[in-house]
């Protein structure tokens, strides 16, 4: 099979969506078309495909990997915006479309973000924004008409629509079906007080019409009053509803028969909710809408209350362990949470502040973001990780504390604080990308920081203030940046490196300091400044090149082509 990907935009083969999807042909593969410019693209039309389209063969409109959403609307990323009439129409089978923003700008009636057309079937929707803020009437998000049709359609926010945000108008009077899988939606303030259809998933069957709604961890929210944000407008035909885990604003999970494990009469809201029945998200403010999930707090009863469904996708082409930007949902600790967006709870807020505590976390493969305190006496903490990308804020500011961190292959930002008497920071990483330096301070007497680092790029940010610390640092092939300020008495650095290409920039102020370096085969650059009586510079060189400035009487010397140059007072001797 031969798949293929070709960029839309300027300088491409295809610049507009409409040139790309002309030629599509999915004979051999699927015919993937990623929208690179941030500029809105205009609306297309999916149909008439060459060759015939299957669960493998079929035409996929996406965005590159560097312009996708955020989770919210915007004019940084990719984004189809139709003023003149419906954004997208798809009338080829297996249409897939994920990871772009759809904006209905136009001021027509009766249009829709996105339209399937009549007995097409198979389509995929996946990690998408839909929305408007238009008010005309008839407005959808999704469309279905008086036709067979079916689709799939997870982790997508779809707000604004005045009629609805899924609107499955399954109206004709001959027998019909129309099969819709929904997980993992957020779908806000749809409906009007003039639209009979008004809801967040409307269902209207006619006579023969039979409509199969399975919705799963969706939330519908704030629907026009007196509509019901889960709406049943069936006149003489059968709408099947069936699902778990569900959110509304109303009792209407209750009317469709779908309210098992259900959070039901929440109130929206876009601040931090301790106690109650809400459904919070990070803005409801009019163009400034986002709703993704604010945070954790007990009164959000979106969060952990949704159903794990990964290995249960209706379609195969679907993945539920992640959400609508791609992070990775709660699967195997914590229940995901309802709606597009998730947050992953893995190692935030770890407070250690009793005596004798000790912590030990053992990670693997996750996105994780660390906030880490310990406070009181005797405190330890270990962590091991693996595969993550990983972001600490550890802070020690007590006695006779130790934290133990080893890393394999982790992107890590670090921000230590070592603030007490008696701390030892140790440090062992193997290939991870670290940026150390994000502030690393160690204030206090008899402090101790030990790093070792192995083939990692790494940024080093060291303040030692007070008297009697080491710093011992080895590293093995990495790119560091280190800055160093030492500056009372009795203080000693030892660095050895080995195949790195380093800046330092090294400030030893205060008297009975020494600086000992080593260094193989390295390009370094030196800016020391050693200021008081009683300094000490030793220095090992092995086949490098070298410049060193003092503000003492010796202002320079280095080592080039087997020369030995020296400055002293401005003159060469």
């Amino acid at each position: 099979m031969a798949d293929q990907t070709f960029q839309i935009g300027t300088g491409e083969t295809y610049t507009t969506i409409a040139g790309w999807e002309a030629a599509s042909d999915v004979s051999t593969g699927f015919w993937k078309g990623e929208l690179k410019d941030t500029t809105a693209y205009g609306g297309v039309t999916i149909a008439g495909v060459t060759g015939t389209p299957s669960i493998s063969n079929y035409v996929w409109l996406s965005a590159t990997s560097g312009n996708k959403h955020s989770g919210k609307s915007g004019t940084t990323h990719a984004r189809i915006e139709a003023k003149g009439a419906g954004a997208v129409t798809i009338s080829d089978d297996f249409t897939r479309i994920d990871d772009i923003e759809i904006r209905l700008a136009g001021s027509n009636n009766s249009d829709e973000a996105i339209r399937i057309t009549a007995n097409t079937n198979d389509v995929l929707i996946s990690r998408c924004i839909l929305w408007t803020n238009t008010t005309q009437v008839d407005k959808d998000g999704v469309y279905t008409g008086n036709w067979a049709a079916s689709y799939s359609i997870d982790n997508c926010i779809i707000y604004g629509f005045y009629r609805a945000g899924l609107n499955i108008q399954n109206y004709s009077t001959t027998s019909t079906t129309q099969d819709v899988n929904i997980d993992y939606c957020t779908i806000v303030k749809c409906g009007s007080s003039g639209e009979t259809e008004s809801s967040g998933i409307n269902s209207r069957t006619g006579t023969g019409g039979i409509n199969n709604i399975a919705v799963y961890n969706t939330g519908c929210f704030d629907t026009a009053s007196t509509y019901d944000d889960f709406g049943n407008a069936t006149e003489s035909g059968t709408t099947n509803w069936s699902g778990t885990n569900n959110a509304s604003s109303d009792a209407s999970l209750t009317s469709r028969g779908i309210a098992t494990n259900a959070q039901e009469s929440l109130t929206t809201s876009d601040t931090t909710q301790s106690s109650g029945s809400y459904a919070v998200f990070q803005s409801k403010t009019v163009s400034s809408e986002d709703y993704q999930l604010l945070d954790e707090a007990a009164g959000n009863l979106l969060i952990g209350n949704a159903v794990n469904r990964v290995g249960s996708e209706p379609d195969a082409r679907q993945d539920f362990s992640l959400d609508i930007v791609g992070n990775t949902r709660n699967t195997t600790g914590p229940s995901p949470d309802i709606g597009a967006s998730d947050i992953f709870t893995s190692g935030a807020d770890i407070n250690i502040n009793a005596t004798s505590a000790t912590h030990t976390q053992t990670t693997y493969n996750p996105v994780i973001s660390y906030d880490v305190t310990i406070t009181p006496t005797s405190a330890a903490h270990t962590l091991a990780t693996f595969n993550p990308s990983v972001s600490y804020d550890v802070g020690i500011d007590a006695t006779s504390k130790a934290l133990t961190h080893t890393t394999f292959n982790p992107a890590v930002s670090f921000d230590v604080g070592i603030t007490a008497t008696t701390v030892v920071f140790t440090q062992t990483t193997y290939n991870p990308v670290i940026d150390f330096g994000a502030d690393t301070e160690i204030v206090a007497t008899s402090a101790s920081h030990t790093l070792t680092t192995y083939n990692p790029a790494v940024s080093y940010d060291l303040d030692f203030t007070p008297n009697s610390q080491a710093q011992t640092l080895t590293t093995f092939n990495p790119v560091v940046d280190y800055t160093y300020t030492f500056e009372p008495n009795s203080k000693t650095l030892t660095q050895t490196t080995y195949n790195v290409i380093i800046d330092y920039d090294t400030e030893i102020e205060a008297t009975s300091q020494a600086l000992t370096q080593t260094v193989y085969n390295p390009v370094v650059s030196y800016d020391t400044g050693i200021a008081p009586d009683a300094e000490g510079l030793e220095y090992t060189l092995v086949g490098n090149r070298l410049g060193y400035e003092f503000n003492e009487n010796l202002t320079h010397y280095g080592f080039e082509n087997n020369k030995v140059h020296y400055e002293f007072n401005d003159e060469d001797l």
